[in-house]
């Protein structure tokens, strides 16, 4: 934390004049909303398989309609080639064939140089691979440079028993830190002892130590990050590849549990393959470790390119969504509860929030969803009343005329800037009737309409400004998450698919970016507590058009003012609590600021970072600190 001289120093403290005072209240205001801060993720610019998953094989299991190896590559002349004929399982259908030349000798094998590159922080990795063949003798597994310099990072040397028959392989091994991501997985084997004949392989994997050590666990690089939030739920697990394109290429929840050999995956809607080896259960798993609330999107009949399921068709879907929450919270005595303890979990899950499809407000979904929510409301509903069930839509002509008062509605925004400005006040005015949450907003646009590659300090502000908003009609509004979460910037020249995230990165060159944005949401997550009230504030000067706040005071004698200046000249703030906040003299502040157009990007990834203080109380009460040119400022007197 740095003291008020450095904050000084930063150019944060407040000059002697000041140009608006906040008399905030103590008393009355809006309890907040139930989860200030969350996250919704789906699998998109790979964000899951090849990002924030542990596992770094690229097409390990050939999934998917396109499969291809272009991953791949041979070593000691091997023929490499995706072979259907000897299917693992049921669900994993594809392998990798090599043939092996009838003059092998020395090493012969494949590599895999994961997705568009393989980090290497230092630490035990795990790695295993099912293999088919006749062939006895040793394995070597090592991780070097795709160059072939020779340099070699680690490696684990596996026993090897003749069979015709699939065999699970398995080894820990040390691995020490790669200067950069350009790095492969190569398998190798005495090809003399193989000469002429045909090995199988698939479902290769390589994990780096997980986020918390957990078994199929998430990737560290970008799971702290996220945990760092500090946000209170996790929405999943999206988002239109909930949906599909079709109705047969819909995500299917049970398809994504148990072993990773009994998970098909599916052509995902972002124009490549998910393994779901990010399934239901890690889902779960994921916001309980991050102590986020887990909010389960369910398949509702409705795919992306308008195909609709509706009346009696509906009943399976409804069967299937049912299956999918007693998996989650059902205990060992049901079906579904024994089911998930048989996969390690014994323990039902606090699922207190479910979603009834995505967007069905778009996709020629309006008319249909009407009898859609209803019938899985319904359902739903009777078997589990505790858990609150949110539309996919706030457009009220897709609901029910009679909606249920205890539903949720699910508001999406993507926009400029300046319209998350304008819509400061869109909040204001809205029928207290149904509670809505906003699951998805981000500003992906410039103001000239053309699509942001990354968020800017001006679209952060905004942001920030929408999100105040929102956060002062907390008796309407239970919270926000900014969507999407994760992009592989590879991913991002190749698909083009959706830009800007919130964070993104690459490997080789190794790097992660927190956006502007991604800060913001850190900055209003850490300032939100569960008892906080927001309360009225005096000003002496106006709310808007380039100068916002909000404020809030929590049972355990908390005061947070939230402050956002959207122009290019700096203002400063005086701030009181009505009758003081019990015990406090000093009041902490982080500042984001920049140029309007500063941005964390590959060129310079730490370009904008907020700056962290501590004010002291002054002359009868005032805290007073400098909102700089393109800022947001939170205050928190405790």
């Amino acid at each position: 934390m740095l003291s008020s001289l450095l904050l000084a120093a930063a150019g944060l403290l407040v000059k002697p004049t000041y140009s608006i005072s906040l008399e905030v209240s103590t008393s009355g205001g809006n309890s907040s909303g139930a989860l200030p801060v969350g996250m919704m993720f789906e699998d998109v610019n790979h964000g899951g398989d090849g990002g924030i998953h542990g596992q770094l094989l690229g097409d390990n299991a050939f999934q998917g309609t396109n499969a291809s190896l272009f991953r791949y590559a041979s070593i000691g002349n091997a023929t490499l080639s995706i072979d259907d004929t000897n299917p693992l399982t049921s669900a994993i259908v594809r392998s990798l064939k090599v043939d092996v030349p009838e003059d092998a000798s020395g090493e012969v094998g494949f590599s895999n140089d994961g997705f568009w590159g393989i980090k290497l922080p230092q630490g035990t990795y795990s790695t295993f691979f099912w293999m088919s063949g006749d062939y006895e003798g040793d394995v070597t597994v090592k991780l070097v440079p795709k160059t072939g310099s020779g340099t070699e990072f680690g490696s684990t040397t596996l026993a090897i028993k003749k069979s015709s028959k699939w065999t699970k392989y398995e080894a820990k091994f040390d691995v020490k830190a790669a200067p950069n991501g350009n790095n492969v997985w190569a398998l190798t084997f005495d090809g003399s002892k193989t000469a002429g004949s045909t090995l199988y392989f698939t479902l290769m994997s390589l994990y780096l130590p997980t986020y918390l050590d957990k078994e199929n666990g998430l990737k560290p690089e970008l799971a702290q990050p996220l945990a760092d939030i500090k946000g209170r739920f996790l929405r999943f697990p999206g988002g239109n590849n909930l949906e599909g394109d079709t109705i047969d290429g819909r995500l299917r929840w049970n398809q994504t549990i148990g072993p990773l050999e009994d998970r098909p995956g599916r052509q995902d809607v972002w124009s490549y393959a998910n393994t779901d080896a990010i399934g239901t259960l890690e889902y779960l798993e994921w916001a309980e470790y991050m102590n986020l609330e887990p909010m389960m999107d369910i398949f509702a009949g409705l795919a992306l390119k308008g195909e609709t399921v509706t009346g009696d068709a509906l009943e399976p879907y409804i069967e299937d969504a049912l299956a999918q929450i007693e998996y989650a919270v059902g205990d060992s005595s049901t079906h579904w509860g024994a089911i998930r303890a048989s996969h390690g979990r014994t323990e039902p899950f606090a699922l207190k929030y479910v979603e009834i499809g995505n967007e069905d407000n778009l996709s020629n979904g309006c008319a249909s969803y009407v009898e859609r929510f209803q019938r899985f409301y319904d359902a739903i509903h009777a078997a589990h009343p505790s858990i609150t069930l949110i539309a996919s839509t706030a457009d009220l002509n897709c609901l029910p005329k009679d909606l249920p008062g205890d539903a949720w509605l699910d508001y999406h925004r993507y926009d400029r800037p300046d319209a998350f400005v304008e819509a400061f006040s869109f909040f204001d005015n809205i029928p207290r009737t149904n509670k809505y949450i906003i699951n998805e907003f981000a500003a992906i646009y410039h103001n000239n309409g053309t699509r942001a590659t990354y968020p800017t300090m001006r679209s952060a502000v905004a942001e920030a400004i929408y999100m105040m908003g929102a956060q002062r009609n907390s008796d309407l509004v239970q919270g926000l998450a900014y969507a999407p979460l994760i992009a592989h910037l590879a991913a991002v020249d190749l698909y083009n698919a959706w830009t800007p995230s919130l964070l993104s990165f690459r490997n080789d060159p190794p790097v992660t970016i927190l956006s502007t944005s991604y800060f913001v949401q850190q900055m209003f997550a850490q300032a939100s507590d569960p008892t906080d009230r927001y309360v009225d504030v005096v000003a002496d000067g106006p709310l808007g058009p380039t100068v916002f706040w909000v404020a809030s005071v929590s049972s355990g004698g908390q005061g947070v003012v939230k402050g956002a200046n959207y122009a290019g000249v700096g203002t400063a703030l005086r701030v009181r609590f009505a009758g003081g906040v019990e015990g406090t003299k000093r009041a902490r502040v982080v500042v984001l600021s920049g140029d309007a157009e500063a941005r964390n990007d590959e060129v310079d990834p730490g370009a904008v970072r907020p700056v962290e203080g501590v004010v002291e109380e002054g002359a009868e009460g005032w805290f007073e600190v400098e909102m700089p040119a393109w800022s947001v400022v939170v205050l928190v007197a405790e």
